[in-house]
């Protein structure tokens, strides 16, 4: 009975070990990221699941706390992810990959790389990462962050955010539509409104 038992409990850690296998992540060259504008990331995880969620935290380099964004799959344990567009005054982003199991393990992370902003970068979107350059998704890792701009990142595209329990919600920053217009009276409008001391009765 104790050998029985002592067979059961190393095939029970055989196959937590199976599943706590580590992954090996491997970052595609992100060159450098346009200013006011978005730019694809590819990365790779092995070994590969379909439960696997893979995320890419970002920001201003030494700028506050991480945002993420979590990334798309592709085939062969590949997934892609668009970043959103820096502002004028971020000039070097920050990010790294993290590869969670479906109970919230972690089961890989790259190293942090570093990416310049750039006036003459070029990056090219394919039509669905351009559908997805407008509706992004940005995730939270402090409450701080709730309410408030994405730091050193456009609005544009910007749509929804994930919060630190992990619930969805329309952006409460980007999201908020512009105040109406100021009405401003033209020369026409002004001119209609004429002064009734002005005005003199017309003869017989």
């Amino acid at each position: 009975m104790r050998k029985l038992g002592l067979t059961l409990l190393l095939a029970a850690l055989g196959a937590t070990g199976a599943l706590a296998q580590p992954v090996v992540v491997s970052l595609s060259d992100l060159p450098c990221l346009p200013v006011s504008g978005n730019a694809p990331l590819y990365v790779a995880s092995s070994p590969s699941s379909p439960d696997n969620i893979v995320r890419v935290f970002f920001r201003r380099q030494a700028h506050g706390d991480l945002y993420y964004l979590v990334m798309h799959p592709l085939d062969n344990g590949s997934y892609w992810a668009v970043l959103p567009k820096p502002e004028q005054q971020n000039e070097m982003v920050e990010y790294h990959i993290h590869v969670g199991g479906p109970d919230g393990q972690t089961l890989g992370t790259s190293a942090i790389r570093l990416v310049a902003v750039t006036d003459d970068c070029e990056a090219e979107l394919t039509d669905e990462q351009e559908d997805e350059s407008e509706n992004l998704r940005v995730g939270e890792t402090h409450s701080d962050q709730k309410g408030r701009p994405v730091a050193w990142f456009m609005c544009d595209g910007i749509v929804e955010r994930i919060g630190v329990q992990g619930e969805i919600r329309p952006d409460d920053f980007c999201g908020v539509p512009p105040p109406p217009a100021p009405l401003v009276l033209g020369s026409e409008v002004g001119r209609t409104q004429q002064d009734p001391s002005q005005s003199r009765p017309e003869g017989p």
